[in-house]
């Protein structure tokens, strides 16, 4: 059985350092945009990541861009 992956959304999700903690780990944050294509460009998804983070108050540790497929049987 084949299965092919019908893509539905993209997310991109930045997550930024805010600060340390008690223990002095770092403290994270998360900004999540929908509505991304999820046949975007990786390269492109980062370039608007770097846009975004610019305009915020803290530093960007990370970008994560999320893809969400329907599989289905291809019908072989």
């Amino acid at each position: 059985m084949a299965v092919q992956a019908l893509p539905l959304s993209g997310a991109m999700v930045l997550k930024f350092s805010v600060g340390m903690n008690e223990d002095g780990k770092p403290i994270y944050r998360r900004r999540r945009w929908s509505g991304i294509r999820p046949a975007a460009a990786d390269a492109d998804v980062y370039a608007v990541a770097e846009v975004f983070a610019g305009l915020q108050e803290y530093t960007m540790a990370a970008v994560e861009y999320q893809r969400n497929s329907e599989l289905a049987d291809d019908g072989q």
